[in-house]
């Protein structure tokens, strides 16, 4: 009976993260993608909160140390500002839907740094994370074979896989792809191939997503990983036997030909007078309005979708054919306009820390240097 308990006080924590990692990618829903965000966000909150109460009541109750947490006080200003927006703001509920949001996030970080300290459950972890791009992956190349669920997108065939929205898939995609590379290219063998093929499913789903701004994230990923590889004098590719990079490399070279006038449509969609590209301009238009209005604090985190419709201009609805704007379509300006300058501040700080931070932990620890080449890659 001990040894049951000490099993589940020693790794149930461990456990609910990788039921996270692993779930939230493959939580769907077959009626319409407002459905998918909303299951996808009560699943992650109520695991997070369940998790790090637990986490809590076992600290008090071993009397266990607690650990240094990197880059604690930007996460603390923010949420801190978080908070204050929430007393200020009329809308406390939007503000407080929101804050639960980003709550969940950073206690869902701070979880990871607390439980993944040893060489097996990273390894683990990893292994869960590749397992996870598979399926979500396989999911993809079945909607694209024909068999999709979500129909939302009338007379398009961009794969979503289960994200409901096909740029959320597509942001996955250039997330993950970074480090599969680097996975691919070192190890056993059966662990390459295991990487190779979750690899060669995620290049085909980001083609076959046809998200323009993931194709710009991705090249820019490459280039700072052969970079930051280089810099850091960390060895990454390891080719006495690139068989399998380069029969990767083929394939997604013949994929990008035979969906040539699907990626050429794209492209020159770019142009077009009431695209998204030039709806999205329109948007970051009226943003910039509300920014002007209140750009020390911020109208409130969550406020967004109140406050824009106050600011859109007249006749705006023939360049914004959206009835209800959820989002900016751009994180900086959507922080700016709901946190004002300073909570854009502590964001911008807490990203230019967290590269600074991994990068000199890569200088120092250099046996972990290509996950760390990888994970940074993808986020960057």
């Amino acid at each position: 009976m001990k040894k049951i308990k000490d099993f589940i006080t020693e790794n149930l924590i461990f456990g609910g993260l990788l039921v996270l990692v692993l779930g939230v990618p493959v939580i769907f829903s077959p009626y319409t993608q407002s459905n998918v965000y909303l299951i996808k966000a009560v699943f992650i909150q109520c695991v997070v909160l369940a998790l790090f109460i637990f986490w809590l009541a076992k600290k008090f109750l071993l009397r266990e140390s607690f650990s240094r947490i990197p880059l604690i006080t930007p996460l603390l200003a923010f949420l801190s500002l978080g908070l204050f927006s929430l007393a200020l703001s009329p809308f406390r509920y939007a503000v407080w839907e929101e804050f639960l949001r980003f709550l969940s996030f950073f206690i869902f970080y701070f979880l990871i740094v607390e439980e993944i300290k040893d060489d097996r459950r990273e390894a683990l972890l990893m292994d869960i994370l590749v397992l996870t791009a598979i399926l979500v992956s396989l999911y993809g190349i079945i909607q694209r074979l024909g068999f999709p669920i979500f129909k939302w997108i009338p007379k398009e065939m961009r794969v979503m896989s289960f994200f409901g929205n096909p740029n959320f898939f597509a942001t996955y995609l250039v997330a993950v792809i970074p480090l599969l590379l680097v996975l691919t290219l070192t190890g056993t063998k059966r662990r390459r191939l295991f990487t190779g093929i979750a690899l060669a499913l995620t290049l085909a789903c980001l083609v076959f997503a046809a998200t323009r701004s993931a194709w710009i994230g991705f090249i820019f990923s490459l280039i700072f990983l052969g970079v930051l590889a280089q810099r850091a004098k960390v060895v990454v590719f390891n080719l006495r036997k690139p068989i399998l990079p380069l029969i990767i490399l083929s394939g997604t070279i013949f994929l990008l030909v035979l969906n040539h006038d699907l990626i050429l449509k794209r492209i020159s969609e770019i142009w077009t007078p009431h695209g998204a590209v030039s709806q999205r301009w329109h948007i970051w238009k009226v943003t910039w309005s509300m920014i002007k209005s209140s750009p020390i604090i911020g109208s409130g985190l969550g406020t967004f979708p109140i406050i824009f419709p106050r600011f859109r201009y007249l006749n705006s609805s023939i360049d914004i054919p959206y009835g209800n704007l959820q989002h900016a379509h751009n994180e900086y300006l959507e922080i700016w306009s709901e946190m004002g300058l300073i909570g854009l501040g502590i964001f911008l700080c807490f990203i230019i820390s967290f590269f600074v931070y991994a990068v000199r932990h890569l200088r120092y620890r250099k046996e972990r240097g290509i996950m760390v080449v990888g994970l940074l890659s993808g986020i960057m």
